[in-house]
């Protein structure tokens, strides 16, 4: 589809809200394309890039998200310069295992949070631990963890419904 140059704000206004009806109602591939129209006329908008990186996701182009998510972060930090940047996944990976100590420590927290049994004792452990061994490239061993964890939460909530 051929989109007309934008010659107005009235006309920028409308196509934003076309790209997002697309976007609502699923059609990746149209709202994509008018969001890429739209960043022609106007590629300093944090939004249109932050959008862009939600459709590409969607679409997996996790290349695409990803160049459109850092894009967006730098137009909101320079426009809030307070704001603190989010770390990236390795510096995440990082933080985690420098506040833990180690991976043992991590694992060792982790069998500690499946042997609780209150319903409310949430615990982060889990998505921790899941984290360092995605950075590891253990996807099955991240899923796997996040799915005890899952079942064990739901198992506790079923137990204490009145």
């Amino acid at each position: 589809m051929d989109l007309a140059p934008i010659n107005s704000f009235e006309e920028y206004k409308a196509l934003t809200h076309l790209a997002a009806e697309d976007y609502n109602g699923g059609r990746m591939e149209d709202a994509m394309e008018k969001f890429l129209h739209l960043e022609k006329y106007n590629e300093t908008n944090p939004k249109v890039h932050e959008t862009l990186a939600h459709i590409y996701v969607k679409l997996n182009k996790p290349d695409q998200a990803a160049l459109h998510y850092q894009r967006y972060l730098q137009l909101m930090l320079e426009k809030h310069p307070n704001l603190k940047k989010p770390p990236t996944f390795e510096e995440a990976v990082a933080d985690i295992l420098s506040s833990k100590g180690s991976l043992e420590v991590l694992e060792k927290e982790y069998e500690d949070a499946l042997e609780q049994e209150a319903a409310e004792s949430f615990s982060i452990v889990p998505l921790q631990l899941s984290l360092v061994y995605m950075s590891k490239g253990e996807f099955s061993k991240a899923e796997q963890i996040a799915l005890d964890y899952k079942k064990k939460v739901e198992s506790a909530r079923g137990k204490n419904k009145p």
